[in-house]
């Protein structure tokens, strides 16, 4: 709960104008599909699915307008210099670079790195992402546009075998 907590109030407040617009847009198609749905009552079981798939479709247009926001005015990438486990300790090492390929200065931006172990199977795969290893956020803050900042972590962890998957979100 309090994940969640820290997760809304990050967004919250660091969203544009376009965020609020994207949200504004899935409410009112919502409230829309609602008084539709409300209207045509005496058909309860196409009131029923209407719903069903307004919420579908609210949580898919959402979805792909998020990343057609993040594609087109918040682009970056991540690019591992190093990454390797020291021989002395139990740590993973890591040093990055955070690209900002947008035209716009990022205010913050929020990385999460997630420390899973390897697997091929398809179930096991879901299994370690829904629990990983070992979960590090960093905030970085003012990266101007078409820069880079350089960072470097230390994730202490006892496994031989790992893959990191990072998660960013700039604002």
């Amino acid at each position: 709960m309090q994940s969640l907590k820290e997760n809304l109030s990050f967004y919250l407040a660091n969203f544009y104008a376009q965020d609020f617009i994207l949200l504004g847009l899935c409410f009112l198609i919502f409230i829309i599909i609602l008084i539709v749905s409300i209207f045509l009552r005496r058909f309860a079981t196409f009131s029923l699915m209407l719903i069903i798939f307004g919420v579908i479709f609210e949580f898919a247009f959402y979805y792909y307008g998020n990343q057609y926001i993040i594609e087109n005015y918040r682009p970056n990438k991540i690019e591992f210099v190093k990454n390797y486990k020291l021989l002395y300790s139990d740590n993973i090492y890591i040093n990055f670079k955070l690209h900002n390929l947008s035209n716009r200065d990022f205010k913050t931006c929020k990385i999460v790195f997630k420390l899973q172990k390897p697997s091929k199977n398809h179930l096991e795969f879901i299994k370690n992402s829904l629990k990983p290893l070992r979960v590090i956020k960093i905030t970085i803050k003012d990266i101007e546009s078409q820069k880079f900042e350089t960072a470097e972590l230390l994730i202490p962890s006892k496994v031989k075998k790992y893959k990191i998957y990072p998660n960013i979100t700039c604002f």
